[in-house]
């Protein structure tokens, strides 16, 4: 069974793949905590904590309430340099 924070980190090395210069802010995601089930996480409800497993951290809110998840740029480039060393193993 695939986990939802494989799926992201997928995502975002695709990402990377096709656009290999990584902007400043690195990656920027959003969640509507309204439009997702809350996941409990040690008796507490906890939103996102998928994008938390693959990586990213909450750094603020829109105004419309959308949590801001991001990922830093060291980051993407370590997810990167993990999975080409996967695939020369492989």
């Amino acid at each position: 069974m695939t986990r939802a924070s494989d799926l992201i980190q997928a995502a975002v090395l695709s990402t990377a793949e096709k656009w290999p210069e990584i902007p400043q802010q690195g990656m920027v995601s959003f969640i509507d905590p309204a439009k997702v089930a809350p996941r409990p996480i040690r008796g507490r409800k906890t939103w996102g904590h998928s994008w938390f497993e693959a990586g990213f951290r909450h750094v603020g809110y829109t105004k419309a309430g959308l949590w801001a998840m991001q990922m830093d740029p060291a980051d993407i480039r370590a997810l990167v340099r993990m999975d080409q060393m996967v695939r020369r193993a492989a």
